[in-house]
């Protein structure tokens, strides 16, 4: 995430990452984006009054606070399409690093989908169809 631009990063697996956080940012963050299942409760720590916590899974919808913090699911936009087209050129024209961790065969696209269900690529995992 540092090689992306990102200015903190912290590992979730660590328990002392929402301190990590707070140390950093005494006032909070605008926003914080829970990935990982389970870390959407740690995220609203370090949220400021009026702040979001984006989840990707869709857990912690259901969440309160005692700061104004809103929870949502990250969704799909019909502007998606395009968007997408965006970033393509972005990557294309090197504005924007892609990171490929590992590249697969179509004979073995089942052994790319366990590596997901792991969550924990480092890059993009690509299967190849056209082998």
């Amino acid at each position: 995430m540092q090689s992306l631009g990102a200015e903190k990063t912290v590992d979730y697996h660590d328990p002392d990452w929402p301190q990590q956080i707070r140390d950093w940012a005494r006032a909070g963050v605008t926003a914080s984006l829970a990935i990982q299942p389970g870390t959407e409760k740690d995220s609203m720590q370090v949220v400021k009054d009026g702040g979001k916590v984006i989840t990707v899974s869709g857990y912690g919808l259901d969440l309160t606070s005692e700061w104004n913090i809103t929870v949502r699911q990250m969704g799909h936009h019909p502007e998606t399409q395009k968007k997408v087209k965006a970033l393509v050129k972005q990557i294309a024209a090197g504005d924007i690093q892609l990171v490929i961790e590992k590249e697969f065969s179509f004979n073995d696209a089942l052994q790319a989908l366990k590596k997901t269900e792991t969550r924990h690529a480092r890059g993009k995992l690509v299967v190849n169809v056209g082998e």
